[in-house]
């Protein structure tokens, strides 16, 4: 099946007041730093560069205030069992492993991981989530369950008591908060450094360098942390 073209879906996610921003193609990576649009809008004009000329960027979409959007990562069987017998119904897109379910936005509701102890993480502000018609590494292509689309089903009131069971992100020993995406690109760019063949050296520190200080930018890596494992 053809992929959608994201442009069309970044300009509706635009006149429906929620901010987007790039992802590294098949990946959850931001392409660029994103701390700004936590607080502002893209443009049109930032749109089509990212999106238009037959781009292969994945799109996010930033939860908070800004977008007033909170959403629910399913990430297992279990945990979208657990969703659906548990959660108002509410937009759903299905993942690649699961579903992600938006929900209007909590004044102060952070991020959490294993929500429950199961696969189910809270990104609210701060956070971002893959977004319709994002491409899965395994090439499954993210989209709006049948029926609750974001034009089809209002957004429902996040449960109180499932507020009251989250577990907060744990902290790394500089004190920042991290993601499980952001440890994983971390380890990720490393073994790229580490493996790269002479000749190639330079290069790959440097689009690993980029890479990571998009996540530093967007306040899931510490600076100093990404800084001492690049040197080493």
């Amino acid at each position: 099946m053809k992929k959608p073209d994201t442009i069309t879906f970044a300009k509706e996610y635009l006149r429906a007041g929620i901010s987007v921003i790039p992802l590294k193609p098949r990946n959850k990576i931001p392409a660029l730093p994103w701390r700004e649009f936590q607080k502002r809008l893209p443009t049109e004009e930032e749109l089509e560069a990212w999106f238009g000329n037959v781009s292969h960027y994945n799109i996010g979409i930033v939860t908070g205030a800004i977008s007033e959007m909170a959403a629910l990562d399913a990430d297992s069987a279990k945990a979208v069992e657990w969703c659906e017998a548990n959660l108002p119904k509410t937009p759903t897109v299905q993942t690649a492993r699961g579903r992600h379910y938006y929900f209007r936005f909590r004044p102060g509701l952070k991020n959490s991981v294993n929500v429950n102890g199961l696969k189910l993480d809270v990104r609210g502000e701060g956070g971002y989530v893959a977004a319709p018609p994002s491409e899965h590494e395994t090439g499954a292509v993210y989209h709006w369950v049948e029926g609750r689309g974001l034009d089809e089903i209002p957004l429902a009131e996040i449960p109180s008591h499932l507020l009251a069971n989250k577990v907060e992100k744990p902290a790394d020993a500089t004190g920042a908060k991290t993601t499980k995406y952001a440890q994983a690109a971390l380890a990720s760019e490393l073994a790229k450094v580490a493996g790269a063949t002479f000749g190639t050296r330079n290069d790959t520190l440097n689009r690993a360098a980029f890479s990571l200080g998009s996540l530093v930018a967007g306040g899931e890596l510490d600076k100093h942390q990404v800084e001492a494992a690049l040197l080493a």
